[in-house]
């Protein structure tokens, strides 16, 4: 009996979900990279801690994934803990190339209906030695989702930390490989 009081829950979350509707807006994404990147492609990365109106277990997910989203590029993210310890030595405009992303919006309405986020946010690279930005990413009230298990199963904290990653590879989708030019 406990089985399948069980699987009626789960069902019921399924055809839930599957009654969702889709997003009628889909948002609106800009990608901008300096003409010369290939030329000026930084080599050590500091990501600053993200900015926004998300919850803090969400924004420090982000951040491992955008460290994680330089890796996979074949960049090399400083270590956060480095970056916290000595925030005057890794700033924009500092001797190291610094990675800031600010969400303006985090909108978790749909959250518990499909697992879905509409967020907004901006992630700006910057060259080393400089104010220069070298890379920027401006996505607006576009809908991200965490892990589909995770909204059905209700665990709010993972399928934001989920929703968060999915923004944070948005953000870098257009960010060249190293490599690659």
């Amino acid at each position: 009996m406990r089985a399948f009081a069980a699987c009626s829950v789960v069902m019921l979350a399924v055809l839930a979900s599957g009654c969702a509707s889709a997003p009628a807006d889909p948002g609106r994404e800009d990608y901008r990279l300096v003409a010369d990147f290939d030329a000026r492609r930084p080599v050590d990365i500091a990501v600053f801690p993200v900015d926004g109106p998300m919850p803090l277990a969400a924004a420090r997910a982000m951040r491992d994934d955008l460290r994680a989203g330089l890796l996979r590029r074949r960049y090399a993210p400083i270590r956060s803990q480095e970056v916290d310890r000595r925030p005057d030595e890794y700033r924009a405009g500092g001797d190291h190339a610094v990675l800031q992303v600010i969400v303006t919006s985090w909108n978790e309405r749909r959250v518990h209906a499909d697992g879905t986020v509409r967020a907004s946010a901006e992630a700006r690279l910057f060259a080393p030695g400089g104010m220069e930005v070298l890379y920027i990413a401006v996505l607006e009230d576009v809908v991200v989702s965490g892990p589909a298990r995770a909204a059905i199963t209700g665990n709010r904290e993972r399928t934001l930390s989920g929703a968060a990653g999915h923004l944070a590879d948005r953000l870098l989708e257009r960010l060249p490989s190293k490599g690659d030019g």
